[in-house]
């Protein structure tokens, strides 16, 4: 589809022309007379809700598009955006045993925008290849996907990379206790 145009019947002209369509071949496939369409493209009268519906199938588009030169909603980048749920979440000291996660209170709220499951943020340790102060926030429920994992191994929690292949089950990461995929580092400045 061409620019919006300023007005429906520029639209619907501009829509028509852009595939090819005569007037004629408009009005048989929405069930009107040529001189409707005519009508219509001149901005004459608006069409109905129902012969409106039939405009936007024929010519491929969306209805609130061609009534408005608006993006539909779901077709709009920030309303997909927008649309995911603002959350608060906490932010812990770096654990040395994951399972001190559980019992610990924040020290802070980092607030995003996020789609996914559970989030957490921890603050990177000193002896980590993050900057001093740099928040890590996890995704707790993006555990088979390639990146970088909050683990417990052993008597300590770590940061580890893993590469899922296909069909591979990784069993060096499940024999360290994944408690969540890396999905952001923010650091303070």
């Amino acid at each position: 589809m061409k620019a919006n145009g300023a007005t429906l019947a520029d639209r619907l002209k501009s829509r028509r022309k852009e595939l090819g369509l005569s007037q004629i071949s408009l009005a048989k496939g929405c069930g009107v007379s040529q001189p409707t369409i005519a009508n219509w493209e001149r901005g004459g009268h608006v069409p109905r809700q129902a012969a409106l519906a039939s405009i936007a199938f024929e010519l491929g588009v969306d209805p609130v598009w061609l009534l408005s030169g608006l993006s539909p909603a779901d077709q709009n980048p920030a309303h997909r955006h927008l649309s995911k749920p603002i959350r608060n979440i906490p932010i812990f000291e770096w654990p040395t045993h994951i399972d001190e996660l559980e019992q610990a209170q924040a020290r802070d709220y980092v607030t995003m925008s996020v789609a996914g499951g559970e989030m957490l943020a921890v603050t990177a340790p000193l002896d980590s290849d993050f900057p001093l102060g740099t928040i890590l926030i996890f995704d707790k429920a993006a555990l088979r996907e390639s990146g970088r994992y909050l683990v417990q191994s052993g008597d300590y929690a770590k940061i580890i990379d893993v590469e899922y292949a296909a069909n591979d089950d990784n069993g060096y990461i499940e024999a360290n206790r994944p408690i969540g995929r890396l999905v952001l580092s923010l650091q303070p400045h």
